[in-house]
C-alpha cells in the first residue's frame, strides 16, 4: 500500500478505448514512461472535495 499525491491524467489508455484510466509517469533508472495505474478498486476514485459534498 502507498499513499501520497502525484500528478495524473484521467484519459483512455488507448485512443479506441471508451473508458478513462488513471495514467501516471513512472521512472526506472532515470527513464520516465507512462503507465496505467490499477487501483483494483470496485468503485471510482473521487477528490475529497466531491466526497464531502456527497456526504
Amino acid at each position: 500500500m502507498a499513499r501520497g499525491a502525484i500528478n495524473y491524467a484521467y484519459i483512455p489508455a488507448i485512443t479506441i478505448e471508451p473508458t478513462n484510466r488513471l495514467i501516471i509517469v513512472v521512472y526506472v533508472e532515470d527513464s520516465g514512461t507512462k503507465a496505467v495505474l490499477d487501483t483494483d478498486a470496485p468503485y471510482p476514485i473521487i477528490t475529497p472535495k466531491i466526497a464531502q459534498k456527497a456526504n
